[in-house]
């Protein structure tokens, strides 16, 4: 995997990458950051995510329950369902609320993403998830 973008309405941990797209130094990789969506407008930053949708090789993207981020991540997961194979896309997710996400997920035709459970938040897996990719260049189990 050469390019990955990391997509949530909360934080990605205390990782000092800027928002938008970086090369990882070095390593031919390049990984796009975009996060707390839900509380400010990042305009320029989601118009790029946009017009670079069809080239990252994964999208990994937060799916919780908390009523505001729930319609940014729905938003979000709808400009990618149609756009984007399915494979292409890591769904981290806590285990609050499954039927509802499940129900959504079926209503858009996207259960065939790879999926991903996580703490609430998604904070921290969200964080080891980039790690590995700066790293390894692997997203936890999808390669």
């Amino acid at each position: 995997m050469n390019k990955v973008a990391f997509v949530t309405y909360g934080r990605i941990g205390d990782q000092p990458i800027p928002m938008g797209m970086s090369d990882i130094q070095g390593q031919g990789k390049k990984v796009f950051l975009l996060q707390n969506i839900g509380t400010n407008q990042k305009w320029d930053e989601w118009r790029q995510f946009s017009q670079e949708l069809s080239t990252f090789d994964l999208v990994v993207t937060y799916l919780g329950c908390d009523p505001e981020g729930w319609a940014v991540a729905i938003k979000f997961i709808m400009t990618v369902a149609n756009k984007l194979s399915q494979s292409k896309i890591l769904i981290v997710s806590c285990n609050c609320d499954t039927v509802r996400k499940e129900l959504f997920l079926q209503k858009v035709n996207m259960t065939g993403c790879n999926r991903m459970e996580c703490e609430c938040g998604g904070t921290e897996t969200m964080e080891l998830l980039l790690l590995d990719f700066i790293a390894n260049g692997t997203v936890g189990v999808v390669t």
